[in-house]
């Protein structure tokens, strides 16, 4: 449906929704009856009481949550095809800001798996909420019911799979790594890629239904669809590596802030995860294009790879850990070693999905190589040097540790990384950043100039 431009939406919008509520309607049902059924809980969360209890919640709350998508899909549809992408992006924000706090909070407080429940239903929550309360998105838009016609069902068989593997891809992951790891480490895991990956969640989900929409508009152009694919790409491997190495080097700093060394053994975790989440964040970043293409198979086949790549990876990294480490890795703990896999898996196999679309989309190749290379490299060594100049200068000052010393470090670190990132990117990438500028909507294209002197 992010395919549609406004006049399609109005006209065959209501058949599709119908659809989606099916579809969603269906999956809600399975996760109730899963958590009423106790043989049913005790295979996803194992034998013990305590934690099949809260699988049996969060069973129940997710399937709440696939309620109520298809009714806020229609909403942030409507706002996509108007173009109103600066009211989708401050919901965006706001819910990743939320869903993100939740879960720090809820999984350092041993809340377990109820720390993924309940801020993906608060964030659909949210999203219904939002939408009805500010007027886009009105019920009446939904009725009568009407189904899709043959053609239109077949239409969305690989959009429908490319939502399947967005659903399940982490949560395959985390069933695979409790049937086999101490569930200690298995939630050291899930705390750190929560937190690593979540410019991977927050920029795609934001950004995926502002490109299709704008993609839509151009894909009678072979000329206007490279040109925009190009920068796309560009922009992306320029600042995803800017978020997500940003949050492996201010973790140290916020950990020892918030929780007193508590989480210190994730520091390399977090720094191998994030390097593997840069170049998934592109990837993700690209289905948006090709769904405003109505390539629905290469979609599907970016969002599929992945997820077997990624469980690949998973199942290496456990089988690693328990049957014995390489000499590379002797002293790494298990959390260490399949974040390493974890992470290479999805480096290797992003890089490989850039590639091939850059060749369908007839991107010049030598572009290609070196925007794969520049923004992960300027963002690697703006990382390292935020973090050492932060280290110096609590050194000079021969400060005890303390929260408030540890405080002032993130102060350091987080304002060295924002000025030497920005002044890099400002005259390093210029034509890339105009090209990103451009994108946004007026209002905020003016004042970002400005603001950078564009």
């Amino acid at each position: 449906m992010q395919s549609m431009t406004e006049r399609e939406l109005v006209a065959h919008g209501r058949p599709f929704f119908w659809w989606s509520a099916l579809f969603l309607g269906t999956s809600a049902a399975l996760m109730f009856l899963a958590s009423w059924d106790p043989v049913l809980q005790g295979w996803i969360g194992g034998t013990d009481v305590g934690h099949t209890s809260r699988m049996s919640i969060t069973l129940a709350m997710l399937g709440v949550r696939q309620l109520l998508t298809p009714i806020t899909q229609v909403g942030r549809l409507q706002l996509a095809a108007q173009h109103r992408f600066t009211r989708l992006a401050t919901l965006d924000s706001a819910n990743a800001v939320i869903r993100l706090l939740a879960t720090v909070a809820l999984a350092a407080n041993g809340f377990g798996v109820l720390a993924l429940a309940i801020p993906y239903a608060l964030q659909t929550g949210i999203e219904f909420a939002w939408l009805v309360g500010s007027g886009s998105l009105s019920i009446r838009d939904l009725l009568p019911p009407q189904l899709p016609r043959t053609s239109d069902i077949r239409q969305l068989i690989w959009p429908s799979i490319t939502s399947i593997f967005n659903a399940t891809n982490q949560q395959i992951v985390l069933l695979l790594l409790s049937k086999t790891l101490p569930l200690a480490t298995v939630g050291e895991f899930y705390f750190a890629s929560q937190i690593a990956m979540q410019p991977m969640v927050l920029l795609p989900s934001a950004l995926q239904g502002v490109l299709a929409p704008l993609m839509a508009a151009r894909r009678d152009s072979a000329a206007a669809v490279r040109d925009l694919a190009e920068s796309v790409m560009r922009g992306a491997m320029l600042f995803a590596p800017v978020t997500t190495l940003a949050a492996a080097s201010l973790f140290p700093s916020i950990e020892l802030v918030l929780w007193g060394g508590r989480w210190s053994k994730l520091q390399i975790p977090m720094f191998l995860l994030s390097a593997g989440v840069a170049y998934a964040t592109t990837a993700s970043l690209m289905v948006g294009p090709m769904i405003g293409l109505r390539q629905y198979k290469a979609a599907a086949a970016l969002e599929g790879s992945r997820a077997a790549v990624t469980v690949l990876g998973t199942v290496l990294g456990a089988w690693l850990a328990q049957s014995g480490r390489p000499p590379w890795a002797a002293a790494w703990s298990e959390v260490t070693v399949i974040s390493a896999t974890f992470g290479g898996a999805l480096l290797v196999s992003s890089v490989i999905q850039l590639v091939w679309l850059a060749k369908k989309l007839g991107i010049n190749s030598s572009s290609l190589a070196r925007d794969l290379s520049f923004g992960p490299a300027l963002a690697t060594l703006t990382a390292l040097a935020a973090q050492a100049l932060g280290s110096s200068v609590m050194t000079s000052l021969d400060v005890p540790p303390s929260r408030l010393a540890h405080l002032m470090n993130l102060v350091i670190v987080a304002s060295v990384y924002l000025a030497l990132i920005t002044l890099a990117v400002r005259f390093t990438a210029e034509s890339t950043l105009r090209d990103m500028v451009a994108l946004l909507p007026h209002r905020a294209r003016s004042q970002v100039q400005a603001l950078l002197r564009l």
